[in-house]
């Protein structure tokens, strides 16, 4: 039988994802196409460490074990800008998740803060997106998908055999998603401190410190049904200061630009198929709140099987 044509509506770390896993998967007409793509997509902002948050769904151990199986296996791989790093954590009262399990721990990468109770340290992936969401889009490139730039107003409007919706916030329109909320975040970035190898975080008071090849992530905000996008120079010295009283040395680094995304919010990830009008089977993979990065690859795997076994 002939590949059937399939279109992915949005070029975020969901929707190239999921390319690359039904390029690999043995389709060969697979296309993208987005409003937005790399550099300039809401997964390019994100500071995508390894760490599902805001996101519910019943099957997230499943796409967690799944995912983190994949980003494994690219940390092997020098130029996809995966590798683990030692996450430290902080809290003042420390409630496991249910996928600590999946993670090596390790010893803590510096000395709990006095304010804190409890400290936890393991290896994580963590996504450079500088580097990630490029290699990402090469990847489906080389497989042998196609990208087009495009807004897309409605699924409606797309023809295909199979359609898979990651428009993530964008959904809200086009799928006509009243349930889907934003949840702002705002990030600084500055000059990598030079002894900082490690990921910093106290997750209660949402701070936290990702040091990547060439820069470091201090952040953050997590505010629901905020849509704005600038960001806010008042707030950005008060997020260095907070990451400050965990590592005093980011207060002396260079700031070197500040970064506002919008979370697609949910009460639960939609991850589900139905039939349309035309009687074309149309894939829905979106609502990962803060878990994009995260989920990603176990969510590309769970839309095969939907083409595959339905």
């Amino acid at each position: 039988m002939s590949s059937p044509q399939i279109i992915i509506v949005g070029a975020g770390v969901i929707g190239l994802s999921t390319g690359i896993t039904l390029l690999e998967g043995g389709f060969t007409n697979v296309e993208i196409v987005s409003q937005a793509v790399s550099p300039d997509t809401t997964s390019d902002i994100a500071a995508a460490i390894w760490r599902p948050t805001h996101v519910h769904s019943e099957h997230l151990l499943k796409f967690c074990e799944a995912s983190l199986e994949k980003l494994k296996a690219l940390s092997e791989i020098k130029s996809s800008g995966v590798k683990y790093v030692t996450r430290t954590e902080f809290y003042r009262e420390f409630k496991e998740p249910v996928w600590h399990g999946l993670l090596e721990k390790t010893k803590p990468a510096i000395k709990k803060p006095k304010q804190y109770e409890h400290e936890i340290s393991y290896k994580v992936p963590l996504m450079d997106t500088s580097i990630y969401m490029n290699y990402l889009m090469e990847t489906f490139k080389k497989l042998g998908g196609k990208l087009s730039k495009q807004k897309i107003n409605s699924l409606q409007d797309i023809k295909a055999e199979v359609i898979v919706n990651c428009t993530g916030l964008g959904a809200k329109e086009c799928a006509t998603d009243s349930s889907l909320y934003p949840i702002q975040g705002q990030v600084v970035v500055v000059e990598r401190p030079a002894r900082l190898t490690a990921s910093i975080a106290a997750p209660e008071d949402f701070i936290y410190i990702i040091s990547r090849n060439k820069d470091c992530i201090v952040g953050g905000t997590a505010e629901a049904n905020n849509w704005q996008t600038k960001p806010d120079l008042k707030l950005a010295k008060t997020l260095i200061q907070r990451a400050s009283e965990l590592c005093p040395a980011i207060a002396k680094q260079k700031v070197i630009k500040h970064k506002v995304g919008l979370r697609p919010g949910r009460l639960s990830i939609r991850l589900e198929s139905e039939w349309d009008a035309e009687g074309n089977l149309l894939i829905h993979n979106y609502g990962h709140g803060g878990a994009g990065h995260s989920l990603s690859w176990g969510c590309a795997k769970a839309v095969l099987e939907l083409i595959l076994f339905g």
